[in-house]
């Protein structure tokens, strides 16, 4: 005796088996959060030092030697806040945008050593930079901390957290000629 069986039945267990999957629970999708980014701090810095290169070409070969030394330190004081301040905060805003990645995809540990690689970023920078920046820096290392706690602590505060550290370096970058003003950096007089 044969039984017949109905297209039905047929499908019942890849139904089955598609429901069952569909109901565990599986790493939480990552909705990656465009920042509108720029770099015009870094080819603003570049443009100013070029200026200055050739306004001290001009004022050497005019043969007014006090000006092209005055001129000399304001390419000094780019250079330096390319090296100790721009350079650092772009190297930093990427590693917090990894980490963001990272840690949406499920990877909470890499999440947090690129935490760890930031904050020694920063605190880099705290050491070269002069007082008025200091503070911009240490608020920035603040939020770093409270990051570090949240992804061991409270994850439902990770995602804001992120996007609020995200927004604030966009803004020092963008505003960094303020942030700096009246600071030095290592190495000038």
């Amino acid at each position: 005796m044969r039984t017949k069986i109905t297209p039905f039945l047929a499908l019942f267990p890849i139904v089955f088996l598609l429901m069952s999957c569909s109901q565990e629970p599986g790493p939480k999708q990552w909705i990656p959060t465009l920042e509108k980014t720029t770099f015009i701090y870094l080819t603003d810095t570049v443009g100013k030092a070029l200026k200055t290169v050739d306004e001290t070409g001009n004022e050497i070969n005019a043969g007014d030697s006090a000006q092209a030394h005055e001129s000399l330190e304001k390419i000094r004081h780019s250079l330096l806040k390319l090296q100790f301040f721009d350079i650092p905060m772009t190297e930093f805003r990427q590693i917090i945008y990894d980490a963001d990645r990272l840690y949406y995809l499920g990877r909470k540990d890499e999440a947090k050593n690129n935490l760890k690689k930031g904050k020694k970023i920063l605190l880099g920078i705290v050491d070269a930079v002069g007082a008025p920046a200091k503070g911009s820096i240490n608020e920035i290392i603040q939020h770093v901390e409270e990051l570090e706690i949240a992804l061991v602590h409270s994850p439902e505060k990770v995602g804001q957290i992120l996007k609020t550290l995200g927004e604030r370096m966009n803004l020092i970058l963008l505003k960094g000629d303020l942030v700096l003003a009246g600071t030095t950096f290592k190495g000038e007089g």
